[in-house]
């Protein structure tokens, strides 16, 4: 059941690598932000789901949600870099962008990855 769900979602997430010349820079990085935002929420009730159902137990869903908040100050720090960015649009300000998305990529597929482990309980 979760894997039907947050597999397309990963596939979503890697896509993203593929919009790098279609559309602008800033373009890219917010639709980034916004797909692994998503993804999360998915992730995150889907996991909620297997709790309410005694799926997963009280210390697998605390090390779920310690996952998610990782990933929750990565993409908070995601938003913040592309917000500066737009306000100096440097070349330091781009690369902390940059980097800034692959940690929160990177984050995003570990607690996905996380939490359909947990799926059989």
């Amino acid at each position: 059941m979760l894997k039907r769900k947050v597999l397309p979602i990963l596939l979503a997430v890697v896509l993203l690598a593929g919009l790098a010349g279609c559309a602008t820079f800033e373009k890219n990085a917010f639709d980034s932000i916004a797909i692994a935002g998503i993804a999360y929420n998915a992730s995150v009730r889907s996991a909620a789901d297997l709790y309410k159902q005694d799926k997963i137990t009280d210390e697998q869903w605390q090390k779920i949600e310690q996952a998610g908040n990782v990933f929750y100050i990565a993409y908070n720090s995601a938003i913040d870099a592309l917000g500066t960015y737009m306000r100096l649009k440097t070349v330091v300000a781009k690369d902390f962008v940059l980097k800034s998305l692959e940690e929160m990529e990177g984050l995003l597929k570990k607690f996905q990855e996380y939490v359909t482990e947990k799926e059989g309980g």
